[in-house]
């Protein structure tokens, strides 16, 4: 189960949870708890269908607003890559950025557009330099065919093309546990380097869970691939 899943500790049960709150507003008395349940289980099911009868109408719209849950933002597709938010032009390109553009075979002159999240394979980055409550910052990707783990810190949009500006880490030593001579192999002790780099977006591999313990940065490589966003 555990080979198949994952273990616990990176297993979530929020859409679960989500689910016995949304469960939670449909009661508003002590009895018959079932048929409240029940009933407002039915008119909810039935709502997008009664409004998709209405005519079209300021109240139609009210109404399709009022039953979607969802946030919309801003969002266009670049290959397999979904790019989200409001993008800003880039008037001064960052000293490693400008290093990289011969190695990438770009124009000085072609336009730069900063994102601060993506959407690919299912999967959502977001940098740290977006005011988030969440951390996805922290990603697995590939450089000369070898894998690394770095802090992402902004997107850019240039020629149709998504790259990332990552921020490289050095691995030092596995995390230890209590138990002598026993390591966790996919958590690693981190430095963080002075040094970035610009990958293209299909570099890109994973999101890794960052944590900070005693003021030292761990991260870990995800066991449980199937659990994605």
């Amino acid at each position: 189960m555990v080979r198949d899943l994952g273990p616990l500790w990176v297993t979530s049960c929020f859409p679960q949870e989500s689910i016995n709150g949304e469960i939670i507003k449909m009661i508003h008395g002590t009895r018959f708890v079932e048929r409240q349940i029940a009933s407002s289980l039915h008119v909810s099911l039935s709502l997008p269908q009664i409004i998709s009868g209405m005519k079209d109408s300021a109240a139609k719209e009210f109404c399709s607003e009022a039953i979607t849950t969802t946030h919309k933002c801003k969002s266009f597709e670049v290959g397999n890559v979904t790019v989200l938010g409001e993008g800003k032009p880039v008037t001064t390109k960052p000293p490693h950025l400008s290093e990289r553009f011969h190695e990438l075979e770009l124009n000085d002159n072609d336009p730069i557009t900063a994102f601060h999240s993506i959407r690919k394979n299912k999967c959502l980055y977001v940098a740290d330099c977006h005011p988030s409550s969440r951390d996805s910052s922290s990603v697995l990707y590939s450089e000369n065919g070898l894998e690394k783990v770095g802090l992402l810190k902004q997107f850019y949009v240039i020629s149709s093309t998504v790259y990332a500006d990552i921020q490289i880490l050095d691995a030092t030593e596995c995390f230890e546990t209590l138990v002598p001579d026993v390591t966790v192999p996919n958590i690693k002790l981190y430095n963080i380097t002075d040094n970035y780099i610009i990958v293209n977006s299909d570099s890109l591999h994973d999101v890794c869970i960052k944590m900070l313990i005693d003021g030292r940065l761990y991260i870990a490589k995800r066991c449980n691939t199937k659990e994605v966003e």
